[in-house]
């Protein structure tokens, strides 16, 4: 979410009513008024609007703090990312583009999704239960069950799958060790509390970068709160193009 910040609660420091605020709340966020953590909060320059804000925060984080625990490195050739044509996926694309890799296969439910991915920077786009031919990298994971399984066999030897799935399923660790392969997960949560530093540092790389034109949101909507139902089943049905979101 992103707003101003109306009050500041006993013992939290750097922050003052009135601040511009990016925050990731996990519950509790429809509405005008949000508690949030002071650590899953960071500040938000005047030149970034709403849309990108919100759709940074989170979406951003993941795509880059995911990116960068599969080892994402200039000498990273290939990367496949999966639901690719929402809030993450689609940040994700754009983040292994402007890192230089050289090819970024982006993985969804529909083909329908591929001229807005290839337009972002894909270089490939594939659906789910197609035959992904071309060993990868390094890969980064939403989806989870079936489709796991599926990016596991795609990677390449030493390559590494970064699961950000709530849905993940078990994982054979022979196997992994029989073909040099690698499984990670990340998420968010960690990140903020053991690393806060880094948080805050990728919350204004992220500005940079967008500033930058390097990278560019796709969002879908926006949507009046009111409209918040609607916008659940466009998600459920995999209809969405990018990060949905809801306004006030």
């Amino acid at each position: 979410m992103v707003g101003r910040v109306a009050e500041v609660g006993p013992g939290v420091r750097g922050w003052q009513t009135g601040q511009r605020v990016a925050a990731i709340a996990f519950a509790g966020a429809y509405a005008d008024r949000v508690l949030v953590q002071a650590g899953l909060a960071v500040t938000v320059p005047e030149d970034i609007d709403d849309l990108t804000a919100v759709a940074l925060v989170r979406g951003g984080q993941v795509a880059l703090g995911a990116l960068r625990a599969g080892g994402l490195r200039n000498d990273t050739t290939s990367v496949l990312i999966t639901a690719a044509g929402g809030g993450v996926g689609t940040l994700a694309v754009q983040l292994a583009r402007a890192a230089g890799v050289e090819r970024v296969v982006a993985a969804t439910s529909s083909l329908d999704k591929a001229p807005m991915l290839q337009a972002l920077g894909a270089t490939e786009t594939v659906a789910y239960g197609q035959r992904w031919d071309t060993p990868v990298d390094l890969a980064v994971d939403s989806v989870g069950g079936p489709v796991q399984a599926q990016v596991i066999e795609s990677l390449a030897p030493f390559g590494v799958l970064v699961s950000i799935s709530a849905t993940g399923a078990a994982v054979e660790v022979n196997e992994l060790r029989v073909h040099g392969r690698g499984v990670i997960g990340f998420g968010m949560a960690p990140l903020a509390r053991h690393r806060p530093q880094t948080y805050r540092d990728r919350a204004v790389e992220l500005w940079k970068l967008a500033n930058q034109g390097s990278i560019t949101p796709a969002i879908d909507g926006p949507y009046e709160l009111e409209r918040a139902a609607e916008a659940h089943r466009r998600i459920e049905e995999r209809r969405n193009h990018g990060k949905l979101v809801l306004t006030l």
